[in-house]
């Protein structure tokens, strides 16, 4: 059984599309959802 799930945020489309998923399942499975933001250093 999935409790919690953790999903990496940032500008690509790619990590839109994880979002959008992690919710989902997230909702599905009555699970916790945590993002953590991702930043590209120059």
């Amino acid at each position: 059984m999935i409790r919690s799930i953790l999903v990496a945020l940032d500008d690509t489309d790619s990590s839109q599309t994880a979002r959008r998923f992690a919710i989902a399942m997230a909702k599905r499975r009555k699970a916790k959802l945590s993002g953590l933001g991702v930043v590209d250093k120059p």
